[in-house]
């Protein structure tokens, strides 16, 4: 989960931010994720890692399309289409 914690330093998310775009892992998970600790017994949650590319490949789209600074911004950035309809993905 590497990539996620270089995105979610990128995005500059709080670890609750963070930890909800995991789908609610907790706070403990989240500082070993951080730690490149989570994983290394047992293969993280299917979710999990679905989330995390999902999370990549909107981060490479938003790159491509806005640039890296809009790209930066996303995650806070109002998005008209569904299922946010006018909301951030983080509210």
């Amino acid at each position: 989960l590497a990539p996620f914690v270089a995105l979610a330093d990128e995005w500059g998310l709080s670890s609750r931010e963070a930890t909800a775009l995991l789908g609610g892992v907790s706070p403990r998970t989240w500082s070993r994720i951080k730690r490149g600790d989570w994983g290394r017994r047992a293969p993280p949650p299917p979710d999990v890692l679905e989330r995390q590319r999902a999370l990549a490949a909107i981060a490479a789209a938003a790159r491509a399309a806005r640039g890296r600074l809009l790209a930066r911004a996303w995650a806070r950035l109002p998005t008209p289409a569904a299922p946010f309809l006018g909301r951030s993905p983080l509210a």
